[in-house]
């Protein structure tokens, strides 16, 4: 491909057949080498931009550049989902009476019942961190801030990693 240019054998290539002596080839090298620095410089960026494009939001890849960045090779950061806090409220033909209002000197708790695709209010998923990270949670929230889909919302859940 055309980013993959060998500079030095494409100026080789483009003296004429007299002029490619030694002395003339070193000195056209040294010229050149600006020209190198950048073409090398491009090219690193272009790897990370292509591997960072290979990144997208499902779990597997967000659980790979958390890890990634980390240098973690077990998976200790990972990926779960919120239990469902579902309430269920019981017909009369059940048999079992069903609290359906609380007044507040009873019960502090609240109950809120939702319908079926409302959703859930805490977020989508939780990312479980380590103990031994729990001062790189600035940086955890970037890095999944980042690769996260939009819309989607998340905890941070620090564990006790043995």
């Amino acid at each position: 491909m055309w980013y993959n240019l060998d500079i030095y054998k494409f100026a080789q290539h483009l003296l004429p057949p007299m002029l490619r002596k030694k002395r003339l080839f070193a000195f056209l090298c040294v010229l050149l080498l600006p020209v190198y620095l950048i073409l090398q410089a491009f090219q690193s960026f272009r790897k990370q931009s292509n591997s960072n494009m290979n990144i997208n939001g499902q779990v597997i890849y967000i659980e790979k550049i958390l890890n990634d960045t980390f240098f973690l090779e077990n998976k200790e950061i990972y990926l779960s989902d919120i239990p469902d806090r579902q309430f269920y409220m019981y017909t009369r033909g059940e048999g079992t009476q069903a609290v359906l209002c609380q007044r507040s000197e009873e019960s502090a708790q609240r109950l809120y019942v939702q319908q079926r695709d409302e959703g859930n209010m805490d977020g989508n998923y939780i990312v479980n961190v380590p103990s031994f990270l729990a001062d790189k949670t600035d940086e955890i929230r970037r890095v999944v801030e980042k690769y996260k889909p939009s819309g989607r919302k998340y905890t941070l859940n620090i564990y006790d990693y043995e």
